[in-house]
């Protein structure tokens, strides 16, 4: 349920996951959508996101899974983490994004890319359970610091990557898709934009 068969890396890389006498803790291939980073095309505005304090990347406010669904000015006080309902997602849920493959041949290469899944969040720094759509599918890996939440989607799969919708289906979307003018707005669960076949 949490690891993908085409990816063979299935244990974190991070020291704060050695277990003593375990070795390292199991990760998941598989991370919620805390929303766009960028421009929404329809409205020409930016997408809401936290970055006050950001360590590992700013925190996307417009997702199905973000920490907080808004933007929160200050990193203190340090706010509890909030939820949506079905009903805000009104682009409708059959156009937004809920879950997506992190589970690429490359994205290993640093040892902190791939967690334990129940390390959550750590509000303003990393995001282990939900990331951002901010850059093309399979493009962007962990550099070490200051980009975690921002790891590309993506996958072993011929042609493209697993995701999952807000109304539970499951497609395959393309590697090719336009970020702009597609992935962000299935990111987003209310920027209202005008979405082209996918």
């Amino acid at each position: 349920m949490f690891l993908c068969p085409s990816y063979s890396v299935v244990q974190s890389g991070s020291d704060i996951d050695d277990i003593k006498g375990f070795g390292f803790a199991y990760t998941t291939h598989y991370v919620g959508n805390m929303g766009p980073i960028g421009i929404n095309p329809t409205t020409n505005t930016p997408y809401n996101v936290n970055t006050a304090g950001a360590l590992q990347g700013s925190l996307a406010a417009d997702g199905v899974l973000p920490f907080l669904p808004w933007v929160q000015a200050s990193a203190t006080p340090i706010p509890a983490p909030a939820s949506i309902t079905l009903g805000e997602v009104t682009d409708g849920t059959s156009n937004t994004l809920l879950l997506f493959e992190v589970s690429w041949q490359g994205l290993e290469r640093h040892e902190s890319s791939l967690r334990a899944w129940p390390r959550g969040y750590v509000w303003n720094s990393d995001a282990t359970c939900s990331k951002n759509v901010a850059n093309p599918m399979r493009t962007v890996k962990y550099n070490g610091g200051g980009n975690y939440n921002n790891i590309s989607m993506g996958s072993n799969h011929s042609g493209g990557c697993n995701v999952a919708f807000a109304d539970g289906a499951i497609r395959l979307l393309s590697r090719n898709i336009d970020l702009s003018r597609v992935l962000l707005p299935l990111a987003s669960r209310q920027g209202g934009e005008v979405l082209l076949e996918f």
